[in-house]
């Protein structure tokens, strides 16, 4: 989804399935960069943090996407890191 954002910007989400799919996954990515930066990691290790939470708190990746910045700030809070 990055590379198709730095590469085409809006053009490759021209139809309503491609904005949904676009609109719903960057709230992931936002919150994947927000505990990046909050917890000096890389992307990938601040995506499996945030996948590990999920799972701990048995909830699903609909769920995540709607509920981004509570699950945030749990990894965020957490001082065990990725």
């Amino acid at each position: 989804m990055k590379d198709l954002e730095e590469k085409w910007h809006h053009r490759w989400r021209s139809g309503v399935a491609d904005r949904k799919f676009f609109s719903q996954r960057n709230k992931l990515y936002t919150a994947i960069r927000q505990v990046a930066t909050a917890k000096r990691i890389t992307e990938e290790k601040a995506a499996v943090a945030l996948d590990k939470a999920r799972e701990a708190l048995k909830k699903s990746v609909d769920w995540s996407q709607k509920n981004a910045p509570t699950l945030v700030e749990s990894v965020v809070a957490c001082s065990s890191g990725a």
